[in-house]
């Protein structure tokens, strides 16, 4: 095979580029002709953070560091509301808003279970002592 043979089997780059082109007067595939309005709006954000927010990767450090200081008492409590609600790195603003969140489910867990453990527990106590054979 020679190589004009492989020239008028392939066209050129420019040929490519050619073809490709839109027609005179047409702009390109998916963009509003000059002047007119952009039908789309503004671009979608797609979840990303505003400017200037810290965005970074926490390290394995940042994650110890993070538990040490829940250990310390009184400032273990304090600290998720201030992560959740501050200005710091999202990664660490995410998992304390999800910490909150499962202490209060956990709360309100606790809160139901101990709730029917006294109901019964007095129920049981009420029947003990409103029975006469046990006395």
């Amino acid at each position: 095979m020679n190589e004009n043979n492989q020239n008028d089997q392939w066209p050129s780059q420019d040929q490519q580029a050619q073809q490709n082109a839109p027609a005179p007067g047409m702009q390109p595939y998916g963009t509003p002709p000059q002047g007119a309005p952009n039908p789309y709006g503004a671009p979608p954000a797609y979840g990303m953070p505003p400017y200037g927010e810290d965005t970074s990767v926490m390290t394995t450090k940042d994650w110890i560091v993070t538990y040490l200081i829940l250990m310390i008492p009184c400032v273990g409590w304090i600290m998720p509301f201030v992560w959740a609600f501050g200005s710091g790195n999202v990664n660490r603003r995410n998992w304390a808003r999800a910490v909150l969140i499962l202490v209060a489910i956990g709360a309100v867990l606790s809160l139901i279970f101990w709730i029917v453990f006294f109901v019964i527990i007095g129920a049981a106590v009420d029947s003990w002592y409103s029975n006469p054979w046990v006395w």
